[in-house]
């Protein structure tokens, strides 16, 4: 049985956990995401909530808009990807 985000980690990379965090991270409501990547805030709200996976290239935005906002996606012990803010140099 394939595991649901092994799906995702393949095709987009980014898991609906690790968006929901990089947001709490950030301070970000669903609708901040929305704006910044260019997509539709049910695109946002769908993935976090499993109901659908996005286009790749609207997956492509919203893990650069995280990233445009300081978002690290790091590999974990376990094999899964979690978020950080990374550091910012001046």
């Amino acid at each position: 049985m394939t595991n649901i985000y092994d799906i995702y980690t393949v095709v987009v990379r980014m898991t609906p956990p690790q968006c929901r965090a990089a947001r709490e991270l950030l301070g970000w409501a669903p609708e901040d995401l929305a704006r910044a990547a260019g997509v539709g805030v049910f695109t946002v709200r769908n993935f976090e909530t499993e109901k659908s996976v996005p286009e790749p290239e609207m997956m492509t935005s919203m893990q650069r808009a995280f990233e445009g906002a300081g978002i690290q996606f790091d590999p974990s012990d376990d094999g899964r990807s979690g978020v950080s803010l990374a550091n910012k140099r001046k």
